[in-house]
């Protein structure tokens, strides 16, 4: 999903980059990340903002590419897109 070119094109426009975190072996950084957002394993879909003073914004485990382009958008238009 995050792979489409709706989406690649948004995260260009807002600034966004996008990182992966592999949790096929434990991974104590990552299970704190699960813990601290109440969940219990993967896939886990955050848009972190650029403002450290926001919060990061979980998105659902099933998404869509207008899902994932709408969230962006709110984020830029909330000030907490990627772009610096």
């Amino acid at each position: 999903m995050l792979e489409t070119d709706a989406v690649r094109q948004e995260m260009e426009k807002q600034g966004v980059i996008p990182l992966k975190a592999d949790f096929t072996k434990p991974n104590a950084v990552i299970s704190e990340w699960l813990k601290r957002h109440g969940k219990a394993g993967v896939p886990m879909y955050v848009v972190l903002p650029a403002d450290p003073g926001k919060e990061a914004w979980i998105l659902p485990e099933l998404l869509t590419p207008g899902l994932v382009v709408d969230a962006l958008r709110q984020a830029a238009a909330n000030g907490t897109s990627g772009k610096k």
